[in-house]
């Protein structure tokens, strides 16, 4: 867990990599996980995992489930500089 959290910590400096921590709690409309992911063209495709691995999907009342799934996760979330200083403290406390 420790190299886990170490190599989150030097992933969230890189400057295309925005790492935001979200608080365990229950998110009303987030209900599994989900990758969603815009295309080079724009268009955008969700995968949402299940029990037996998941569906991926085009269909555009999936992705805006996913978007306002993501935005809710998104809103509730520490800011970057706060999960940085998180995942510090959990460095410190636990491994040091």
């Amino acid at each position: 867990m420790r190299t886990q959290c170490e190599r989150l910590l030097a992933m969230s400096e890189l400057e295309h990599v925005n790492l935001q921590i979200a608080p365990i709690a229950y998110y009303p409309g987030v209900h599994a996980p989900f990758t969603l992911a815009t295309q080079d063209n724009g268009d955008e495709v969700v995968h949402m995992a299940n029990l037996n691995g998941g569906h991926t999907s085009r269909d555009p009342a999936d992705t805006l489930y996913a978007s306002k799934a993501f935005a809710t996760l998104q809103a509730n979330a520490l800011t970057v500089a706060e999960s940085r200083t998180l995942i510090r403290k959990v460095l410190k406390e636990r491994w040091s």
